[in-house]
């Protein structure tokens, strides 16, 4: 899969105000902290903001689109190693489905284009990156402070309100990460107390993948 540097892909599939709101909502603050040293909102605004962007578009959609890890690999000189990202997988009734990456225009920095390619939900990787974004304790704390700074700049300046809160959502990104929860506590890594789901509404089911 590939993709201009310019064109997220498939915002069209997104809601037109919440596409104008995460771009007025993106700042330092938000970013996620492995890139707040590097990041220029004039330069490069969606950079470090794949996370906190797909979690809210994904309660916008209705929690109805899966959460996906891929790895980006940017075409560029000299090369660099491919970095992990976050975006959602879009499929109805199994009639169509494609992606949506409402920050994919961060990549490549230098070139105008980057690869793409889903990570596995049954490898090791995958639960390393679910595990360092969503379940370990400090990385979940600067999550959550990240996604409610996020969806408050949404609503002001940005001019459009998601009616689910931060921990509502993280909750039910939880829920649907259940597995890589489990996996953690069999390796006795250290995991974030669990999230109360305050809407019990169907979250998109994940089978858990053997390791």
């Amino acid at each position: 899969m590939v993709y201009g540097y310019s064109n997220p892909l498939n915002l069209s599939s997104l809601n037109y105000g919440f596409v104008k709101a995460m771009q007025a909502a993106w700042c330092r603050e938000t970013c996620w902290e492995g890139c707040t040293d590097e990041y220029d909102a004039a330069e490069n605004p969606a950079e470090g903001q794949c996370l906190v962007t797909t979690l809210a578009a994904w309660a916008d959609n209705g929690f109805a689109d899966y959460l996906q890890t891929v790895l980006v690999q940017a075409d560029v000189h000299p090369p660099r190693p491919p970095v992990w990202h976050f975006n959602l997988h879009h499929s109805r009734l199994g009639l169509y489905e494609f992606d949506i990456d409402p920050t994919s225009q961060q990549f490549p920095r230098g070139s105008r284009y980057a690869t793409v390619s889903r990570v596995s939900i049954a490898s090791r990787q995958h639960h390393e990156i679910v595990y360092g974004s969503l379940f370990e304790p400090q990385a979940a704390a600067s999550l959550e402070r990240r996604l409610t700074l996020f969806l408050s700049r949404m609503e002001n300046p940005g001019g459009y309100k998601i009616n689910t809160s931060a921990a509502d959502i993280l909750a039910r990104a939880e829920q649907y990460f259940d597995y890589v929860r489990e996996w953690a506590l069999r390796e006795e890594r250290p995991v974030k107390e669990a999230q109360h789901l305050y809407h019990p509404e169907q979250t998109p089911s994940v089978p858990a993948p053997a390791l």
